[in-house]
């Protein structure tokens, strides 16, 4: 089902830049930060001038936080510590009685207090989580288990992050990849999944996310997600796959073959007859180069059969023994496939 919501921007909308925004701050002080992430960064960034406001505004609010955090200094006495839990003030009244404290004293406490007051006010307007987890897989497939309880399983070299925020739970899928969700269902407390140009929503269901360049494909084996994408929301129940893209000016949505959607789980890629278009995305996932389609006529070739995902490898080098097509090397390590007349493909 399709629906259109209303034309102008939404507080939703802002709420995501925002997100989107604190999300991008932890991430790129991170150690293992690629360079990848910070070129996607930059690509965000300069997308939308909402979006370089958004984050000039967390950075404001993490740096003012770490600017006040204050230098070494003597611990208050204990009866003056006992004396401000015993009698609870407002925030006003706080910062009077710290005026009568010595200095040291009072700077700590006032940067402590501020502090507090910034983290906690970042929270209860959900700009700031108060949790942040980053996995990803490399040369073999990964299940984790997120704080909330939420399991997924990551395909090869796949990256997300989590982050837990008042009113919400997210996962941020970067880059290509792929990723089986069981999420944890709290119906207060929704999960998102951001991938692409667009959104996924639940409270608690089963469903696979991949994405591969700005191409995402979203397939539901248990429950219902609500994908959001170019101002368009489509909501599939189980057995249905929806795609958006750059490419799309809303969800495609269609019956998904759970069988080839979630082969990969046991290290399968399953090709029922496809052209050679359809399947170069799933194999160019398995790959360190990609294989490249010279023209039309290469692409409406059709490949079909079972293959093993840790040797896709095997498969590029024996496609001129299945396909009449003629293989060239690129100086970066890709590879060009084009057709070849006088090849004589074996039947398949």
């Amino acid at each position: 089902m399709m629906k259109n919501p209303a034309d102008t921007a939404s507080p939703c909308e802002d709420h995501d830049i925002t997100a989107k925004a604190a999300e991008w701050y932890l991430r790129l002080r991170e150690e293992d930060c690629s360079s990848e992430e910070r070129d996607a960064f930059d690509t965000w960034l300069a997308s939308s001038a909402e979006h370089e406001r958004e984050y000039n505004k967390m950075l404001k609010i993490w740096e003012l936080s770490e600017r006040l955090v204050p230098t070494a200094a003597k611990e208050p006495p204990a009866a003056l510590q006992i004396h401000h839990r015993q009698r609870p003030a407002s925030s006003i009244a706080v910062f009077s009685a710290i005026q009568w404290l010595p200095t040291t004293w009072r700077s700590a406490l006032t940067s402590l207090i501020v502090v507090a007051f910034v983290g906690y006010g970042g929270w209860m307007l959900n700009w700031i989580p108060n949790d942040y987890r980053y996995y990803a897989s490399g040369q073999e497939r990964r299940q984790v288990t997120l704080p909330d309880g939420t399991h997924v399983e990551l395909n090869l070299r796949t990256r997300i992050h989590y982050t837990n925020y008042r009113d919400r739970r997210q996962a941020t899928l970067f880059g290509s990849g792929e990723a089986f969700f069981e999420v944890s269902h709290d119906q207060a407390h929704p999960f998102r999944v951001a991938a692409g140009a667009g959104t996924i929503q639940v409270t608690g269901t089963e469903f696979n996310v991949w994405k591969y360049q700005d191409s995402v494909s979203v397939t539901v084996s248990d429950g219902s997600v609500k994908v959001s994408s170019s101002g368009m929301e489509a909501d599939l129940l189980p057995g249905m796959q929806a795609e958006y893209g750059a490419a799309l000016k809303q969800p495609l949505v269609r019956s998904a073959d759970m069988r080839t959607a979630l082969a990969w789980r046991s290290g399968s890629l399953v090709f029922d007859d496809l052209t050679l278009a359809e399947a170069a995305p799933q194999i160019n996932r398995y790959l360190d180069h990609p294989i490249i389609l010279a023209d039309s006529a290469v692409a409406s070739m059709r490949i079909g059969g079972i293959y093993r995902t840790h040797n896709i490898k095997a498969l590029v080098t024996a496609l001129p023994d299945i396909l009449p097509i003629a293989m060239r090397k690129r100086f970066n390590g890709s590879l060009v496939l084009s057709e070849c007349a006088d090849c004589r493909a074996s039947p398949h």
